[in-house]
C-alpha cells in the first residue's frame, strides 16, 4: 500500500489521514491514525539521500509555478551543458560544461569549459589608447612618443601633456548598442620620464564629450568636463588614477550615435614639474 506514518491520539496528522485497524491475534484490535506519505510529491526532500526523476516535470499550470522563493533558493543547477552558479566561479571548469554565475560583487559571468571568464555586468568598457587620441591644433597635447625602459626594452606609447597650460587631445567612437543613453566615467594611464615628479606632486586629467546624431552638426559645443587627480608615486613606473565623476555627454546621446571626447590636462589645479604621458583611457557605461 505504501509508506505511512503512525500518530498516536495525542498528535493530530491533519484531514489527510486515514484509520487503520491493526490486528493481533493475541492482543485486543488497535485502531491507529496513519497518515499516507507516498501519494504525491513532497514539499520537503530533505530525508532522500538523492531523487531520480525519469520522467519531463510540467508544472501544473503556465506561467505559474515558482522554482524557490525570495526566503528559500536553490544553489548550483545542472542543466544539459550548463551550470548556474551561486557567487562564485567553479574550482575547475568541467569539460562541455558552461557556467553562468554572480561573482560576490553581484556581476554576472560566463565561464566556458575552456576556463574563458567573461564579464557581463551593468558597466561594458570603451578602451581609448593613446594613438586613437589626436592632439588640438590649437593648445594641442604634442605627437605621440615611443619610450622604451632600459632593461627589458619594453616600448609605451604616450601623448605628452605639458605642465605650463592646458592642452588638449581628442578621439572619437560610435557608441555601442547596449548604451543606455546615461552618464559615462573615466579613468587614466599615464606616467612620466626620469627626473620629472617628486614627492606630493599631482596630475589632474579632464575629459569631456559630445553625441551627435544623423543630420546633426559636426559644431557643436562640449558637455561639462570631470577631473580626476592622481598623485606621483614614481618616474617611471605606471600611474592609473580613480573613476572620475559621472560624465554628461552634451547633445541628446543615444545608442549607435558618434560620440566625440575631449581629454586635457588642468595645470591651474596640479604641480608634477614635467610632461604627463597619457597612454590610455578606460571609459565605462550602463547598459540597456
Amino acid at each position: 500500500m505504501g509508506n505511512f506514518r503512525s500518530y498516536d491520539e495525542t498528535t493530530d496528522p491533519g484531514s489527510d489521514a486515514i484509520l487503520l485497524v491493526v490486528i493481533n491475534p493475541t492482543t485486543t484490535p488497535q485502531t491507529k491514525k496513519c497518515q499516507v506519505i507516498n501519494l504525491g510529491a513532497l514539499r520537503a526532500l530533505s530525508n532522500l539521500a538523492s531523487v531520480a526523476i525519469n520522467a519531463d516535470m510540467d508544472p501544473g499550470s503556465d506561467n505559474a509555478i515558482d522554482l524557490g522563493n525570495g526566503s528559500k533558493m536553490f544553489k548550483d543547477i545542472y542543466l544539459y551543458q550548463m551550470l548556474l552558479k551561486e557567487r562564485s566561479a567553479p574550482s575547475t571548469p568541467a569539460s562541455g560544461l558552461n557556467s553562468l554565475y554572480s561573482n560576490t560583487s553581484g556581476i554576472l559571468h560566463f565561464l566556458n569549459d575552456n576556463g574563458d571568464d567573461f564579464s557581463l555586468g551593468i558597466y561594458p568598457d570603451i578602451l581609448i589608447s593613446a594613438p586613437g587620441i589626436r592632439p588640438r591644433s590649437d593648445n594641442g597635447c604634442g605627437a605621440m612618443e615611443s619610450y622604451e625602459t632600459s632593461t627589458y626594452k619594453v616600448i609605451y606609447d604616450g601623448l605628452p601633456f605639458d605642465k605650463d597650460s592646458d592642452e588638449f587631445g581628442q578621439c572619437q567612437i560610435p557608441l555601442p548598442r547596449d548604451y543606455n543613453s546615461g552618464t559615462m566615467q573615466f579613468k587614466f594611464y599615464w606616467w612620466c620620464k626620469s627626473g620629472i615628479g617628486s614627492a606630493s606632486e599631482t596630475v589632474q586629467f579632464a575629459i569631456q564629450g559630445l553625441s551627435i546624431g544623423d543630420n546633426e552638426s559636426l559644431d557643436q559645443d562640449w558637455g561639462t568636463a570631470q577631473v580626476i587627480s592622481d598623485t606621483w608615486q614614481a618616474d617611471e613606473k605606471m600611474h592609473i588614477t580613480g573613476w572620475t565623476p559621472a560624465m554628461t555627454l552634451a547633445g541628446t546621446p543615444a545608442d549607435q550615435e558618434f560620440a566625440k571626447f575631449q581629454i586635457y590636462r588642468d595645470v591651474s589645479e596640479d604641480n608634477l614639474g614635467g610632461d604627463a604621458y597619457l597612454s590610455a583611457v578606460l571609459g565605462k557605461f550602463t547598459r540597456t
